[in-house]
């Protein structure tokens, strides 16, 4: 969420920016979820919390290929949405 909110912090200082920054960042937020898989989406969460693909293939238990795979997909549909 952090990452998407700093892509939209206009005016970090006023409360009515912040007010419609928090709003635009939660409708990101549902678009992205209707486009990723199940994969992604849990891939999505743990980047989220700062890990890595690396971190994230250990937990997931899949490789590190198909967790840097399902982030350069995250990365694009995200990108589709911003644009």
């Amino acid at each position: 969420r952090q990452a998407i909110e700093l892509l939209l912090t206009d005016d970090v200082g006023n409360p009515e920016n912040m007010l419609i920054d928090n709003e635009k960042t939660m409708q990101i937020l549902e678009q992205v979820v209707t486009v990723l898989s199940k994969m992604e989406l849990e891939v999505f969460f743990y980047m989220t919390q700062g890990l890595d693909y690396r971190a994230i293939a250990a937990k997931m238990n899949k490789g590190e290929k198909n967790i840097d795979n399902a982030i350069q997909r995250i990365r694009q549909k995200v990108r589709k949405i911003l644009v």
